[in-house]
């Protein structure tokens, strides 16, 4: 009897291994439709504008990148087969792109993707997940001081 015990035992233990193993890929969690959008701190963005204020031009170029920004937006569709499309509008220009996306690396709520336009232009990007349905893009540069690129998961709209 001691033995039919232990392989039940073991039988159940090497059962949960498996389960738990069987999580959320990267890739179930990517696929959908995402709104992105640009979110400004604005003491720090205005920290920044008296760093510029010697240089009026340079200041006024800054405003006017900023006011676009901020009511610019991205909609993308991230498809189980690998490929994408993706609508950018800033300010009065709007850009339309398709392409394939693929993981690089998976660090649980760190994802590292590709995204391969139609032109063939690479692009790789960290997505930061604070929960199933939000992440922030990894900023590089000067702007990741004061504004960070959210998205959020949506119903794609007929718009």
């Amino acid at each position: 009897m001691k033995p039919q015990r232990s392989l039940g035992y073991t039988l159940c233990f090497l059962l949960a291994i498996l389960l738990s193993g069987c999580g959320t890929s990267a890739k179930d969690k990517l696929v959908g439709h995402w709104t992105g959008k640009v979110e400004i701190d604005n003491a720090k963005y205005q920290q920044k504008l008296k760093e510029t204020s010697g240089h009026p031009i340079q200041k006024a170029l800054v405003e006017e990148l900023i006011r676009a920004v901020k009511l610019g937006s991205m909609d993308f569709d991230l498809k189980d087969d690998d490929s994408y499309t993706l609508s950018i509008k800033l300010g009065p220009l709007s850009k339309d792109s398709y392409g394939d996306w693929k993981v690089l690396q998976d660090k649980g709520d760190r994802i590292k993707v590709q995204l391969t336009d139609h032109n063939g232009v690479t692009d790789q990007q960290t997505l930061v997940f604070k929960d199933a349905n939000t992440f922030t893009v990894e900023a590089e540069g000067e702007a990741s001081e004061f504004a960070v690129f959210r998205c959020r998961r949506g119903e794609k709209s007929d718009k």
